[in-house]
C-alpha cells in the first residue's frame, strides 16, 4: 500500500492500465482492498471507470459482496449508482448473479430507498427502483411490509409497481433461458411468476 502511495504521488496515472486487465481500482474492489480505494479517491482517482466490460469499480465490488468497499464508493466517492455496463447492467444487477446469500451495500441501499418510497406514497419512484433492481420482495422490519403491501390500497401506484416486476422478471428470463440453457425455471422464479399472475387477475381485469 505504502508502495502504491508513492507511486501515486510521484505522479504515476492510476487511470492507465493494460488492455486485458483491469483498472486499478476495479482490482482493489475485486480483491476487496479497501485502503487501496481510499488511497486511489485520496489522488482524484476516477473512481467509476470502466473495464472492458462496461464494468466499474462499485460492479465489482457488488459483485464479490464486498460492503465496505461498496459503502465507501456511494457515500464517500459519490460514484453513480446507475452506470451501464455493456450488458445493460447496474452494479446491483450485476452483483446479483453471484447468488452468495451475503448482502452488498447496494442491495440494503436500494431496499431501504424502496420502502421509503412505500411509506411516503411514492410508488412511481418505488417502480422506477424496482426496474434498477430493488428487491420488491423486502419486508420494512418496522411493519413487515412489503412495497405491494403499501401499494395495496392505490390502485394506480399498485398498476405501476406490477408493471415494473413483470418488465424485470421478463428480461430476467429471457436471460435465464438464454444462459443456462433449460426449460425448467427455478423454484423462486416459478413463485414470482404465480404471484404476478395473481396480481394480474386482481389489476388488470378491472380496466
Amino acid at each position: 500500500i505504502q508502495a502504491v502511495d508513492c507511486l501515486l504521488q510521484a505522479g504515476v496515472k492510476p487511470d492507465c492500465y493494460l488492455a486485458k486487465d483491469l483498472p486499478p481500482i476495479s482490482q482493489a474492489a475485486k480483491k476487496g482492498l479497501l485502503p487501496l480505494i481510499k488511497i486511489f479517491h485520496k489522488y482524484r482517482t476516477t473512481m467509476d471507470v470502466k473495464d472492458l466490460n462496461g464494468n466499474t469499480a462499485l460492479h465489482h465490488a457488488e459483485f464479490a459482496r464486498h460492503y465496505e468497499i461498496g459503502k465507501y464508493l456511494v457515500e464517500n466517492c459519490k460514484v453513480n449508482i446507475n452506470v451501464l455496463n455493456h450488458h445493460k447492467q447496474t452494479a446491483l444487477q450485476y452483483g446479483r448473479i453471484n447468488e452468495s446469500s451475503e448482502l452488498s451495500f447496494l442491495r440494503i441501499y436500494y431496499e431501504a430507498k424502496l420502502l421509503e418510497a412505500g411509506r411516503g406514497n411514492k410508488f412511481v419512484a418505488a417502480a422506477d427502483l424496482i426496474a434498477k433492481g430493488a428487491n420488491f420482495r423486502a419486508k420494512d422490519p418496522i411493519s413487515e411490509k412489503t412495497i405491494l403491501d403499501y401499494a395495496a390500497a392505490d390502485k394506480k401506484g399498485l398498476m405501476s409497481i406490477a408493471q415494473a416486476i413483470f418488465e424485470v422478471q421478463k428480461a430476467e428470463l429471457k436471460s435465464y433461458r438464454q444462459d443456462a440453457a433449460l426449460e425448467e425455471l427455478h423454484d423462486e422464479q416459478k413463485k414470482i411468476l404465480v404471484d404476478l399472475t395473481k396480481l394480474e387477475k386482481t389489476i388488470f381485469t378491472e380496466h
